[in-house]
This record gives C-alpha cells, structure tokens and sequence, in this order.
C-alpha cells in the first residue's frame, strides 16, 4: 500500500492519495468532516445512504457530516483514490465572495444522489490539482495553511463550475438496490424515534423476518440493526450539536434509557454525547 497524507499543525483539511491491495471497509461510518472521494480504478461499490453505486475511474462522491457510507473493494483489486477532508469552518474565510462552496454537499437536485462523474479533462485538472498540494505540503512551507485553504477552495470552485456546467449533472449507475429495501430504509429513516426492531419491520413489510434480514444485509452488506443505529447517532450528534440534553436526545432517537445511548455513542464516535456536546457548542449555524 502506497499512502501520501498532508500533515499540519491541525487537520481541519487533510487530503490522501491511496493505492492499496486488498483493501477493505469492515462497517459503515459517518464523521464530522465534510469528505470529496475521487475513484481513479473504479470497480468497487459505494453505499451512500440508500444508494449503492458501481464505480467508474472518475467518479467523485460528495459526503457531509450526515451521509452513512461504506466502501467494498473486491478482493486482490488494486484501489487507488483521493480523499479530501475538510472542515466547514476551515472554509468560513471564502464565505463573502459571493460564491456557495459548500452547494454540492447540499443535494442541490433530488436525482442528484452524492456523485459527479469526470470527463478525462476534467479528471486531470481535479488530479493535477490535488497532486499539487500534496507536493507542496511536504515542503514544510511557513504558510501552508493558509496555502492549503486557497488550494481546496479552488478545487471547490473548479467543482462547482464543474457541476453548473455539466450538461447531465447528475448521472446515475444503475442502483443495486431493490425498491423492497428502499421502502425499508425510507421507513426506518422516518421511524429513529420509534421503537424499531426487525419483527416490527417484517409484520410492517409483510415479509418474513429472516428473508427481511438476508435481503437487507445482501444488498446494503449490512445488518438492519447496524443501519438503525448508524442513522440514530447520525441524527443524535444533530440534536446534540442544536443544544439538546442527553436525555431529549435519548428520547429522541428511540433509545430506552441514557446508559445505552451513551454507550453506543461512544463505541461509535469514540466520545461520550457530553463531551461531543462540549465540543460542538450550540450556536446558530447549528439550526
């Protein structure tokens, strides 16, 4: 495995070019940064929420702090991309020019569906780009931050024109998954609050349960139950970061009682819901 990773005196933007062989994602995650994928192989499945795609060299995948995503490389396949993680607040600088870097993350268009596919030109102005900075950030440079900020602003820019110029913005691989499953994540999606469990789902769906979990965990290569609190502390790290106490949060997202909402927040985001509170203060950007 070949890894390239900037490094900085904080890691409000990283950005990695990876080549790896047999490479592999055990679980479905989420974070607090905002992240661009380029696929340059191709030939691996992208879930993003309730889409799972077949990627194509050129592909470049959009996820914000609330997209579920997972990534499954067929074994002995060389996978090499580019991740871009940034934070929104090291953004903020570019907010007054008039321009909203942060649109594609905003699902601008329903069919839109968190991907763009490059042309070969457009490909090579997005990678020369990248490989860009990452040479630059290995020189150490007294202003690299700032260096850093400018250069994914203007990838961002170069995106944006990008997607307003696309003449199909919004091209679809054919989804992997059936409108039986769809309606089941659209329910559990609408239903966090609610006691969920997969009796409940099968008798709602009128399918038997143990066909309910093979189908699920086949076409999503995940469990419902790992969806279903996936999704609660997705929305619980929303609620938290919009003032709610523990408790309202609990609430909720369907959790019976604190102690198990805190320690499955923990287990996942790696802090307790206090402290992740404590971290992301309730302000106004977070309505």
């Amino acid at each position: 495995m070949s890894e390239h990773l900037m490094s900085s005196q904080h890691n409000e933007i990283q950005v990695l070019h990876a080549i790896s062989n047999d490479w592999s994602m055990v679980n479905a995650h989420f974070h607090d940064k905002y992240e661009l994928n380029l696929s340059i192989s191709g030939g691996n499945r992208f879930f993003v929420n309730d889409t799972v795609h077949i990627t194509e060299p050129g592909d470049l995948f959009f996820l914000s702090p609330e997209d579920l995503h997972k990534n499954l490389v067929p074994q002995h396949v060389t996978y090499e991309r580019y991740l871009i993680f940034f934070t929104p607040k090291s953004m903020a600088c570019f907010d007054t020019c008039g321009t909203d870097l942060f649109e594609i993350f905003k699902r601008p268009h329903p069919e839109f569906n968190n991907k763009l596919s490059l042309n070969q030109e457009q490909l090579l102005e997005i990678t020369t780009l990248l490989d860009d900075i990452i040479y630059h950030a290995t020189c150490r440079y007294a202003n690299l931050i700032l260096y850093k900020k400018i250069k994914v602003a203007e990838l961002l820019l170069l995106i944006h024109n990008i997607y307003h110029n696309h003449r199909n913005p919004y091209p679809m691989n054919p989804d992997t998954i059936s409108k039986k499953v769809h309606s089941i994540i659209d329910y559990i999606n609408l239903h966090l609050s609610s006691k969920l469990t997969i009796d409940h789902l099968a008798k709602q769906f009128y399918i038997n349960k143990h066909y309910l979990c093979d189908i699920f965990k086949k076409e999503t290569n995940f469990t419902i139950n790992q969806h279903i609190t996936n999704k609660r502390i997705i929305k619980s790290k929303i609620l938290l970061k919009k003032g709610l106490t523990v408790t309202e949060v609990t609430a909720a997202i369907g959790y019976e009682n604190d102690s198990h909402f805190i320690r499955t927040f923990k287990k996942l985001v790696g802090i307790t819901p206090k402290q992740y509170a404590l971290k992301h203060p309730h302000t106004k950007d977070n309505l």
